[in-house]
C-alpha cells in the first residue's frame, strides 16, 4: 500500500491572472502532474546542483527516466521548491543550453534544512 504524501500548494497564478490561468493551475495541481513535476525537478536538482532550469531540462536527462519536462516546467517547479525551502537560488551565469544568463539552483537539505554547498 502506497503512503500519499500531504502537500501544501502555493499559488501558482497571481490574483490578477485570467480565469484561464487559475483554471490551468487547479488542473495541473489535481491531476497530480504538478506533484509529479516537482518529484523529478528535485530529483534532478539532487543529482546536479547548481545548474539552471534550461540545464536541468536537456533532453537527455528526460530520456533517463522517460520523464521529459521542457524549461518552462522545470522553471515553475523550482519556484515551488523555493517557496517550500527546499531550493534556493544561486548565482545567476550563463546557461550552457540557452547562452543567455539564468539563475543557478541550490538544493535544501531537507533534514537539516541547510544550503547544499555550492
Amino acid at each position: 500500500m502506497s503512503q500519499q504524501v500531504v502537500f501544501e500548494w502555493p499559488k501558482a497564478s497571481r490574483t490578477s491572472d485570467p480565469p484561464s490561468s487559475h483554471a490551468a493551475e487547479r488542473a495541473v495541481t489535481q491531476s497530480g502532474a504538478r506533484g509529479k513535476q516537482l518529484i523529478e525537478v528535485q530529483r534532478r536538482l539532487t543529482a546536479h546542483p547548481g545548474w539552471t532550469a534550461g540545464e536541468l531540462s536537456v533532453p537527455w536527462l528526460s530520456e533517463q527516466n522517460g520523464f521529459p519536462l521542457d524549461r518552462v516546467q522545470v522553471a515553475r517547479r523550482l519556484h515551488d521548491l523555493y517557496l517550500k525551502r527546499l531550493a534556493r537560488k544561486g548565482p545567476m551565469r550563463k546557461c550552457s543550453v540557452s547562452g543567455r544568463t539564468q539563475m543557478t539552483w541550490w538544493p535544501l537539505s531537507a533534514d537539516a534544512g541547510t544550503m547544499g554547498a555550492p
